[in-house]
C-alpha cells in the first residue's frame, strides 16, 4: 500500500481567528450574518475563508485523513499571516499558531508533522521563537513570499536561512498577496489566479539570484504549486544568464544548478497531467513532493492526478512520501 504523507495542508487555531477579527486595521477577518467568515485584505479586496476546515478540531482532521487514505499532514500557516502585522502582534499570533500546531503533532505524532510560522518583521524575534519551535519538535518553518512588501532575499532575513541551514531545518516559501498589488487588483489577479504564484516566483528567483544559496549551499527550500512556473522557464532564465552574465554578478553557476540543488517543489492546487509531467521531465523524480493545499484543494483530486499521470510507480511512491522523509532527515 502505497504511503502517502500531504506536505502542504493549513490550519489555524480559533484563537488566531478571534484575534484577526478584532484587529482594527487590514488584515483582517470578519464575521457575516450567514456565518460566514471573510478575509479583508484592504477596503475594497476580500475573499470567503473555509473557517469550518481550517479550525476543526484534532481528532477531526484524523478521521479526514483516515478517509482520505493519507498517512500524514505537514501542518503549517496559511494567509493571513503573522508577519503581515505590526511586530508586536505578529509574535504573538506566531507563538499563538506555533502552540496549536504542537498540540496537534503532540497528540498523534504519526499522523501530523509541523511547520512553525515567525514574526520575520522582527528578525530577532524570529530567532527566538525558531529556536523555541525547534524544542516542541517542528520539522521546518513557512515564509511568506513577501514581508509587507519586501521580499524576503534581503540580507536582513539572512540569520533565519543561516540558522535554518545549521539546523537542517527545510523553509517552505508559500504565495502571499503581490508585494505591489496594484496590477493584480483587478479581475481576481491577486490571488490563486495569478498573483500569488507570481510572487513566490519572484521571491524564489530573487533568492537564487541573491546569492544566498551560494553562501547557504546546505539550505532547503520547498515551493507550492509545482514550483510556481520556474520548472517550465528554467531554460529560458538559464539562457539570459548565458546571453547576459553581467546581470548575475552575486551567482557563479547557471540558475539551474542551483535550483535543482536547494529547491524542492510540491503538487498542490494544479492538478493536470500536462503540469506535472513538465515539472518532473524538468527536475526528476527525487525533487518533488506531494501536497495537498487543504482545505483550499480536494485531497483526494490531489492523489488521483497523480496516481493517474505517467509518472512510473515507483517515482509516483517517492514524490508521496519517500522525496520528503529524505528531506527532513538531510
Amino acid at each position: 500500500m502505497t504511503k502517502i504523507i500531504d506536505f502542504e495542508s493549513h490550519l489555524q487555531s480559533p484563537e488566531y481567528v478571534k484575534r484577526l477579527t478584532e484587529f482594527d486595521g487590514y488584515p483582517k477577518y470578519s464575521l457575516r450574518n450567514d456565518g460566514r467568515y471573510i478575509w479583508h485584505l484592504s477596503e475594497k479586496i476580500q475573499e470567503p475563508r473555509p473557517m469550518g476546515k481550517l479550525t476543526q478540531p484534532v481528532e477531526d482532521r484524523v478521521k479526514m485523513l483516515d478517509g482520505a487514505g493519507v498517512d500524514m499532514q505537514v501542518l503549517s500557516s496559511n494567509n493571513p499571516a503573522c508577519e503581515s502585522f505590526p511586530a508586536k502582534l505578529g509574535i504573538e499570533l506566531a507563538k499563538i499558531h506555533n502552540d496549536h500546531v504542537a498540540s496537534f503533532f503532540h497528540k498523534y505524532p504519526d499522523r501530523f508533522m509541523g511547520l512553525c510560522s515567525l514574526p520575520v518583521q522582527d528578525v530577532h524575534e524570529s530567532l527566538i521563537e525558531l529556536d523555541r519551535c525547534v524544542g516542541l519538535g517542528f520539522k521546518g518553518l513557512m515564509l511568506f513570499s513577501n514581508v509587507q512588501g519586501e521580499y524576503v532575499e534581503r540580507e536582513r532575513f539572512w540569520p533565519i536561512y543561516e540558522r535554518c541551514e545549521k539546523l537542517r531545518l527545510p523553509v517552505f516559501l508559500h504565495p502571499t498577496v503581490p508585494a505591489r498589488i496594484e496590477p493584480f487588483s483587478d479581475y481576481y489577479l491577486w490571488g490563486p489566479v495569478f498573483g500569488y504564484g507570481a510572487d513566490a516566483a519572484i521571491a524564489a528567483l530573487r533568492i537564487l539570484m541573491s546569492g544566498l544559496l551560494e553562501k547557504y549551499r546546505r539550505l532547503r527550500i520547498v515551493l507550492g504549486h509545482l514550483g510556481e512556473t520556474i520548472p517550465f522557464l528554467i531554460q529560458r532564465i538559464d539562457w539570459a544568464y548565458h546571453k547576459f552574465p553581467e546581470e548575475f554578478t552575486a551567482i557563479k553557476r547557471k540558475p539551474s544548478d542551483y535550483f535543482i540543488e536547494s529547491f524542492y517543489v510540491d503538487t498542490s492546487g494544479v492538478f493536470n497531467e500536462p503540469s506535472l509531467m513538465c515539472t518532473y521531465e524538468s527536475l526528476g523524480h527525487d525533487r518533488i513532493v506531494f501536497g495537498s493545499d487543504y482545505p483550499f484543494e480536494d485531497i483526494q483530486k490531489g492523489i488521483d492526478y497523480v496516481k493517474k499521470s505517467r509518472i512510473p510507480v515507483n517515482d509516483q511512491n517517492r514524490i508521496f512520501a519517500d522525496n520528503l522523509m529524505a528531506l527532513l532527515n538531510n
